[in-house]
């Protein structure tokens, strides 16, 4: 496949821990289009499936060959966890991780996409060795298999369809199906991030930064990648009603999968924050509001007084490109995460958009 000369050099570049995120990428590309063209060759066919599922096994018998080799671990005795999806997904995955480890030992290697580098310091510990790439998880979720040496699709993304996911999510919990993917018993519970050193005073000096006072701030998540969201004149009468009430609001602009730098709320001040220390913001915060999205699922475990909040609906069958999803569902945050309902529970706007104070009940 890649050039034998190519691929030594690359791999010892790699194992010397000189290769930096844009070369394992460009080499994770390289070994896809090698892939392709190699099965190709072999069958004389355009890309069907049969050549499509001899691409996947050479792509992915040089692809472990790299996250091995950066690794520095014996490629066959190695499990290989990858994590397809947005942050939700991934921290859903990664919050098993350590069941996973104590029930078939080491080492396991995480294999998650760059922009999830910091989302990971949070289970740092719970997995043996940490790789960034994005690779072709239309040829790996042919091969998924729960085994050493083989790609572990912990996502959506994984086995089967997109279709075949939103179907299994109206009937079992998130959690189930991560227990599923992982070969975990079903009701494995989930390992709760852990904050890293400096997580609290870093996230002090953001708020300092933006002169937003601890235990006064409420920060406010809009965007989500998974569900419509409640219109922006909800949350501009949210704004109004927690500054008669006396307190700072921001709202999270952090980029999130390469969208672009997220709009303001009026009103509000710009906050920006990495994953590793958002749980940590939100505590020294002491109040969190936000769309159900993926930031939802990091922050759930803080102790924080914490509101998830829905579209309504019929708004969400109008306007949503993925799921429908209503407080209570499989989806919902308290049938994947336990919740001190008297600190955070969840939250459906009406179909009118209107705002009602009741939300703000505890605050």
């Amino acid at each position: 496949m890649t050039g034998t000369n190519d691929l030594a050099a690359a791999m010892e570049m790699v194992k010397g821990g000189r290769a930096s995120l844009p070369l394992l990428q460009s080499l994770t590309d390289r070994i896809a289009a090698d892939a392709v063209g190699m099965a190709n060759g072999r069958i004389g066919q355009v890309m069907n499936d049969a050549v499509k599922q001899l691409a996947a096994s050479l792509y992915w018998e040089d692809l472990r060959k790299l996250i091995a080799a950066s690794a520095g671990v014996d490629e066959n005795e190695a499990w290989y966890i990858f994590t397809p999806g947005g942050s939700g997904d991934v921290m859903f995955a990664m919050s098993f991780l350590k069941a996973f480890r104590k029930r078939n030992g080491g080492p396991v290697i995480l294999v998650a996409p760059p922009p999830f580098r910091s989302l990971s310091k949070l289970y740092a510990g719970d997995y043996d060795h940490v790789v960034h790439i994005n690779p072709r998880w239309d040829f790996l979720s042919r091969l998924h298999a729960v085994q050493k040496g083989e790609p572990i699709l912990a996502g959506n993304g994984g086995p089967g369809s997109r279709a075949d996911w939103l179907v299994l999510i109206k009937v079992v919990t998130l959690n189930n199906l991560y227990c599923m993917l992982m070969g975990l018993p079903f009701h494995t519970e989930p390992a709760p991030p852990r904050m890293p050193e400096g997580a609290r005073e870093a996230a002090r000096s953001i708020l300092e930064t933006c002169g937003l006072r601890p235990g006064r701030t409420v920060i406010l998540a809009p965007f989500s990648r998974s569900t419509t969201t409640p219109p922006m004149s909800w949350w501009e009468e949210l704004v109004q009603a927690l500054k008669r009430r006396d307190y700072d609001v921001a709202t999270n602009v952090a980029e999130v999968l390469g969208n672009a730098r997220l709009d303001t709320i009026e009103g509000t001040v710009p906050l920006a924050c990495p994953h590793e220390h958002m749980p940590a913001l939100v505590e020294e915060a002491g109040f969190f509001i936000a769309s159900r999205s993926g930031l939802s699922d990091i922050v759930s475990f803080s102790n924080a007084t914490m509101r998830f909040v829905y579209a309504s609906q019929k708004r969400q069958e109008a306007l949503n490109v993925c799921a429908v999803i209503a407080p209570g569902d499989c989806q919902s945050v308290p049938r994947n995460r336990p919740l001190d309902p008297a600190r955070a529970f969840e939250w459906e706007v009406d179909d009118d958009g209107r705002f009602d104070e009741a939300i703000l009940a505890g605050f």
